[in-house]
């Protein structure tokens, strides 16, 4: 018996030095996740204060201009040098933003060079607001927000970076896991639990540090497990189906396509707007991803994905949350759940406040270990 409570001591030793080693190897990486991802869930409204005259515009656009003409604007009014007679362009995306003043975005590659890609953005009337390289890095207002998009999800350093973080968010989970230990009494009761919750001094690293973490663990478990799911989807889920080829005979444009889609939509597309067509000239299709907007309500579906031919508007596969499998539901959930935006505008603030109260819980927690080594 007397050996029991020397176990339990030395448990709890081992998980403080696992909870400890974990949180100083993981601060640095996840106070950069926090606040990049405190930015990127207001994505389209920071990048519109940034840069307004290439972002948004004065009015609706939604039925100012056929999508083909879009297009064909973008197409035309590219400056030198990319809009010479030598060069080919194909508009491959376009994209929609969730307010109605945001402006069109059209991409654009080249023949000869598909790799390069271009973004052109159009106000309502068909005038090009202006130009920038699609995945523009840097620190220019333009490209700021691109630039931490790609540090949130991988680290400036591409597929390297973003399995990176894929390991650092399951360690987070198991951080996540012996903090909730260590939380517990050593002679558990209900009622000396409550005061590990509860904060009564806030200038207390220590209290900041352990209750900021109960109250913050739901929020970061979610962040943490749909992190994992993002990043290695492929490996829990399985890859994704190969594109489905339709007739070469390709002759529908955006707007023939976009009328075909309507019919495939829940409810004939009643509460769904569209954010992204793209049109893949190799399969003689086209990709349309819908976003569900509720005219009342708090819960948003994961997006919509058609696959449409491009000589009828067949369908050739869907793929979302309507008739989906469990796993597939999951596989969908994972992105608007990790961002909030699941319940809308209101759970993009909570997302947006979670990951910044988990920030000063790090910092608390890297506070109180510099405070207890200095004493050590």
């Amino acid at each position: 018996m007397s050996d029991f409570p020397m176990a339990a001591a030395t448990r709890r030793s081992m998980y403080q030095r696992i909870h400890r080693w974990l949180g100083l190897t993981l601060v640095v990486l996840l106070g950069a996740q926090c606040i990049t991802g405190t930015v990127l869930v207001f994505e389209e409204e920071i990048e519109c204060l940034l840069s307004p005259a290439l972002m948004c515009t004065e009015a609706p656009y939604r039925e100012a201009m056929p999508l083909d003409t879009v297009a064909l604007h973008a197409e035309a009014s590219l400056p030198a040098p990319a809009a010479t007679e030598s060069r080919q362009l194909d508009v491959t995306r376009l994209g929609f933003g969730l307010n109605e003043n945001a402006a069109i975005r059209v991409r654009m590659r080249e023949r000869e060079a598909p790799h390069a890609e271009i973004e052109a953005f159009l106000d309502p009337g068909g005038e090009v607001l202006g130009w920038r390289p699609h995945k523009s890095l840097g620190l220019s207002r333009s490209s700021i927000v691109p630039t931490l998009r790609e540090l949130h999800t991988k680290l400036l350093a591409g597929d390297i970076g973003k399995n990176v973080l894929g390991a650092v968010a399951f360690l987070w989970l198991l951080s996540g896991a012996t903090g909730f230990y260590l939380s517990l009494p050593r002679n558990f009761s209900w009622a000396r639990w409550r005061f590990a919750w509860t904060l009564r001094r806030l200038g207390s690293a220590y209290e900041l540090h352990r209750a900021g973490g109960l109250w913050l663990s739901g929020a970061a478990s979610i962040f943490a497990l749909t992190a994992v799911l993002l990043v290695f989807d492929d490996s829990i889920f399985g890859a994704p189906d190969k594109p489905v080829s339709g007739p070469a005979e390709a002759t529908l444009g955006f707007d023939d396509v976009l009328a075909a889609a309507a019919r495939h939509l829940p409810d004939n597309g009643k509460d769904y707007t569209l954010r992204e067509l793209r049109r893949d000239p190799q399969h003689h299709s086209y990709r349309l991803d819908f976003r569900h907007v509720p005219a009342g309500g708090l819960w948003h579906r994961p997006d919509e994905r058609l696959y449409l031919d491009a000589a009828e508007g067949a369908l050739l596969r869907r793929e979302g949350w309507v008739d989906a499998p469990p796993a597939e539901r999951l596989r969908h959930l994972a992105l608007p759940l990790h961002s909030g935006a699941v319940l809308g505008l209101p759970g993009r603030m909570a997302a947006s406040a979670a990951a910044l109260l988990l920030l000063v819980q790090l910092v608390a927690g890297f506070a109180l270990w510099r405070r207890r080594s200095a004493f050590s």
